[in-house]
């Protein structure tokens, strides 16, 4: 599992996360992101880190009961559409797309590699794909539900659920509204944040994250004990005290 602490000083040092010699994980500024659009960073990065609970209908579609595959064999279904310029901006020059499925002698599992003077050089097997799903994922704040209907009835409820949903985006696919520009808006108006609208496109998207939370975390404290010392909160009714604590 990506260790939180790591995740945080290289994305304020600006270090990329080195996984093995062949895949190193970047963290974009807020300008990089810009620059190749909001929605197609998000739309690659969500994709990237997907569980097979988001994509149940395309895999029902094709046969495939989405309870019964892991995320690591669902990347496999997905991985050819990450380009080497769609992911550039995280993964350098790493090249999804160009990678081939070969077994793992060793444990006869699926792996990612290329071949290399007659032999296959794995690229991408469980362990490294764990790692860098889970690290992304933590640097944008991803948090991937999976759900487990408990009968066939619920399963198929669930697929019919999921088909109103996508049709309903698809929609409103033009009305798709931003992200990352009200968080922007929000944080450089508020006095806790240090960056202004020129220096906050420096700052990675990891390190925005971040502010977003701790912030958040601050203002339902200040909020809360307002309250309480109004009176208008009592703080013996209060379930979850350990939400009051902001730093942690």
């Amino acid at each position: 599992m990506a260790d939180s602490l790591l995740i945080y000083r290289n994305s304020t040092a600006g270090i990329p996360h080195k996984i093995t010699d062949n895949i190193s994980i970047n963290h974009p500024t807020l300008s990089e992101i810009c620059e190749i659009g909001e929605q197609n960073y998000y739309s690659m990065t969500s994709i990237l880190c997907a569980n097979s609970s988001q994509h149940k209908v395309f895999l029902w579609d094709n046969g495939v009961d989405w309870t019964q595959i892991s995320d690591y064999d669902f990347f496999f279904w997905i991985y050819k559409q990450f380009t080497l310029e769609s992911t550039k901006v995280i993964l350098g020059d790493l090249d999804l797309s160009s990678l081939r499925i070969y077994v793992n002698q060793q444990t006869n599992e699926n792996v990612l590699g290329i071949e290399v003077n007659g032999e296959v050089k794995i690229i991408i097997d469980r362990a490294i794909y764990t790692e860098l799903v889970d690290y992304i994922r933590k640097m944008h704040g991803f948090d991937p539900k999976e759900d487990k209907p408990s009968n066939e009835h619920t399963k198929k409820y669930m697929i019919e659920r999921e088909r109103k949903k996508i049709a309903r985006q698809q929609q409103k696919k033009d009305e798709q509204k931003p992200v990352l520009q009200p968080l922007i808006s929000a944080l450089v108006n508020n006095s806790n944040f240090k960056y202004d609208y020129t220096t906050v496109w420096d700052i990675t998207i990891s390190a925005l994250t971040d502010s977003v939370s701790r912030i958040q975390k601050l203002m339902n404290y200040l909020q809360t004990m307002q309250g309480i010392y109004s009176g208008c909160i009592d703080y013996s009714k209060i379930v979850d005290k350990e939400a009051l604590n902001w730093m942690n």
